[in-house]
């Protein structure tokens, strides 16, 4: 069976589409991957998928086809990255559809608990810095008191004298906003700086 997660990465109105997939045999057909990547893709500019295809593309060449079909670009298609006592295979890939946002790509051997090479992608996204503060209604120091004073000097039965459902309307919203406004005052507050830039 051939397993995949697809993920929707976004800082502002900016959004990288990440995919990890896992396919343990060579002979799994990729269609149901490629149609539901097809569908999803055009959503997105970013896009980067990662994961063991076991499929040798040191000698097999339909994999790269496929994926270069859906304007996807192989990284990493010199350095083998599965090795057995009998074979050196690359397994294990990165594909992106903006090559030019690869900053940096690299494996490490991992000998002590796996075959594979673990491989690495630093890619280049620009995330939008987030506000150094942030405005809210403070529920928390409602004086329930005041409150109750407040609600109480409102005289209520005039709305029996309004002639329409408009007008009973807008005198319930006027007034529940004068005192939401009053006693759930607006506060700002400043974020602390952790340090990160």
């Amino acid at each position: 069976m051939f397993e995949y997660i697809l993920l929707n990465v976004s800082s502002g109105n900016k959004c990288v589409l990440v995919g990890c997939v896992y396919r343990p045999y060579n002979n799994i057909d990729l269609k149901p991957f490629y149609d539901k990547f097809k569908d999803i893709t055009p959503n997105f500019t970013d896009i980067i998928i990662t994961g063991d295809f076991n499929s040798n593309i040191l000698t097999e060449k339909t994999l790269l086809d496929d994926m270069l079909s859906y304007g996807m670009h192989i990284v990493n298609d010199k350095s083998p990255t599965h090795f057995s006592r009998s074979s050196s295979t690359l397994l294990d890939l990165f594909f992106t559809a903006q090559t030019q946002n690869v900053l940096l790509f690299d494996q490490i051997s991992a000998p002590n608990f796996s075959r594979h090479d673990l491989i690495i992608l630093i890619y280049k996204f620009d995330c939008i810095k987030p506000a150094d503060s942030f405005t809210f209604r403070d529920f928390k120091n409602i004086d329930n008191q005041l409150l109750s004073s407040c609600f109480d000097s409102i005289d209520w039965d005039q709305i029996y004298f309004k002639t329409s459902i408009d007008e009973k309307v807008d005198f319930l919203e006027s007034n529940l906003n004068y005192l939401f406004d009053c006693l759930v005052p607006v506060k700002t507050v400043k974020l602390k700086n952790n340090g990160n830039n």
